[in-house]
């Protein structure tokens, strides 16, 4: 039923109880888990101009961080290593909605579980939440896990 299942997570929040949502599903259906982490795409090309930040600079930083966080999710994660899931693990730069739902569609994903903070910043409320932008916007189905511990 599930063969791919999708695990967005956030590096600065706790993660575990939609992580073992999503083991859990992995372990009954034996479904392959993709662990995605995005990193904020917050300087666009035109910006840099006139921020004065060159884009070798940024990619650069990019790198480096995307080396880091692909090492900080692996170690989450290990833990589960005795369980022979088929992890996957990815980190992509970008909106973070919009890549979620991209690499969803991109590998055919059957499902998409998420944390969800709650609202947390005034911000929130204006903009909304990665979690709620994702489900307003998938065709797939989107489970949606608190992340309260």
């Amino acid at each position: 039923m599930y063969k791919k299942i999708v695990l967005p997570i956030d590096l600065n929040s706790k993660f575990k109880k939609p992580s073992k949502f999503a083991i859990e599903l992995a372990k009954n259906f034996s479904s392959k888990i993709i662990i995605l982490n995005v990193i904020e795409d917050y300087v666009e090309s035109k910006h840099s101009i006139m921020s004065r930040v060159s884009l070798d600079s940024i990619n650069t930083d990019y790198d480096k961080l995307k080396t880091s966080n692909l090492l900080l999710v692996k170690e989450r994660f290990s833990e589960f290593s005795d369980l022979n899931l088929d992890l996957d693990f990815k980190v992509k730069k970008g909106d973070a909605a919009q890549t979620i739902l991209d690499l969803s569609i991109s590998i055919s994903a059957d499902l998409i579980i998420m944390g969800s903070n709650g609202k947390d910043n005034i911000s929130d409320y204006f903009m909304g939440t990665t979690s709620s932008k994702v489900v307003k916007n998938s065709t797939l189905p989107v489970l949606v896990v608190p992340n309260t511990e």
